[in-house]
């Protein structure tokens, strides 16, 4: 995850994002699992280490919601920010 800048998976793979996201959702973890919390950490270091700015959730009720927040946040911030670039790229090509 952290080699590159991009979470799209090409027209084979889903993004990264939705893997990582169908990973977790087949483990079946309690809701205050730490893996949630450890995997919503790994998102928020991804989106700083490549200048992604997303709006974290300080607070949550749980870290499964933590989790789902701040995925979808990235997923949002990658989209916007990614897309424009990629189109960017092929046309200068």
């Amino acid at each position: 995850m952290f080699l590159n800048r991009k979470l799209g998976g090409g027209h084979s793979h889903p993004g990264l994002d939705i893997r990582l996201k169908n990973a977790i959702e087949q483990l079946e973890l309690d809701e205050l699992d730490n893996n949630l919390f450890i995997s919503a950490l790994a998102l928020n270091i991804w989106a700083q280490h490549f200048g992604h700015e997303i709006d974290i959730p300080q607070t949550g009720d749980t870290y499964k919601e933590l989790f789902y927040k701040t995925n979808h946040q990235l997923s949002i911030s990658v989209i916007t920010l990614v897309q424009p670039i990629d189109a960017f790229l092929r046309c200068s090509m």
